[in-house]
């Protein structure tokens, strides 16, 4: 049986919509195994229908108190933005994946960015985050890729896996593991600009 634990609403249509996408519907009625096949394009399977972005459980981000690993994050947190303003955290949402959902979908598995992979420290310890993932760069932090880009294809062991997503109402940019991500994707893609 496949399990995707969706607290928001907002995320539960897209949720089913990855499901259905990679497994048969009547998956979980009939114990039917959905085939894994390698598109052509090398693509892992599953990445295609995986559109969410999001922080694993020990991902720290730059809060007014202090780092805080994203699994401790609550609404009304304040993170700190590149002007060094507080934002106050408007959203949360964790997205839990059990190991048979993250054997049926890889591409909704993390990637890892590894210390030191933008220079030294940079980020200050490696990082487990969704494929989907903004990370921005660059001295105007105007240069944008995704961690799929960025990060490794490495075993995820830990098991279940949630991912934190938040926003703050506006986009913007958290600082995580001393890299700012885009936390916000919905605006994102709406051609907003974070701030």
């Amino acid at each position: 049986m496949v399990k995707v634990m969706i607290a928001s609403n907002s995320l539960r249509e897209s949720a089913q919509n990855q499901i259905v996408s990679v497994a048969p519907a009547n998956t979980e009625t009939s114990g039917a195994v959905p085939q894994k096949t390698r598109p052509a394009g090398g693509i892992v399977p599953g990445a295609a229908g995986w559109k969410l972005p999001g922080f694993g459980p020990e991902a720290r981000v730059l809060t007014t108190i202090g780092e805080v690993p994203a699994r401790l994050l609550r609404r009304n947190d304040q993170i700190v933005t590149p002007s060094g303003q507080p934002c106050e955290i408007e959203w949360i949402d964790r997205v839990g994946l059990d190991e048979g959902f993250l054997k049926t979908v890889p591409g909704a598995a993390p990637v890892l960015v590894r210390t030191g992979t933008f220079g030294r420290d940079l980020p200050s310890r490696d990082i487990w985050m969704s494929r989907m993932q903004t990370i921005v760069m660059g001295a105007r932090l105007d240069e944008m890729q995704s961690a799929e880009e960025l990060g490794e294809e490495a075993p995820w062991e830990g098991g279940s896996l949630a991912y934190t997503m938040f926003h703050c109402g506006r986009p913007v940019l958290a600082r995580v593991e001393g890299l700012w991500c885009r936390v916000d994707e919905v605006s994102a893609r709406k051609g907003r600009r974070a701030v």
